[in-house]
């Protein structure tokens, strides 16, 4: 049997992905084409049509990753940051007040 991409509701077959997101979460390198044919709220989602600009928001993608994981009550929060030492917990929480209250 196929495995699914958890990512978005659109759950592409492994063997059949729409975004570098789902190549991502099946180890696949990125095509980094995005589907400029899809529209609406599922293609700012999964970042479509940015092109250049995805180098330089790389840090907004991994946020909006983790809080889709967060979210959607992917794995225990625990294990998220678990990697984490310490200091470097600290240091994120401080940049994430940083980001919201700038």
């Amino acid at each position: 049997m196929e495995q699914t991409c958890p990512n978005c509701g659109r759950h592409c077959l492994a063997s059949d992905l729409h975004c570098d997101r789902g190549r991502a979460y099946f180890g696949l390198p990125e095509n980094g084409e995005g589907r400029q044919e899809r529209r609406g709220h599922a293609a700012r989602e999964h970042g479509h049509g940015h092109g250049a600009h995805d180098d330089a928001l790389k840090a907004v993608r991994l946020l909006r990753e983790c809080g889709h994981r967060l979210h959607h009550g992917m794995g225990d929060p625990a294990e998220l940051i678990a990697p984490l030492t310490d200091r470097e917990l600290e240091t994120l929480e401080h940049l994430l007040e940083k980001c919201l209250n700038g």
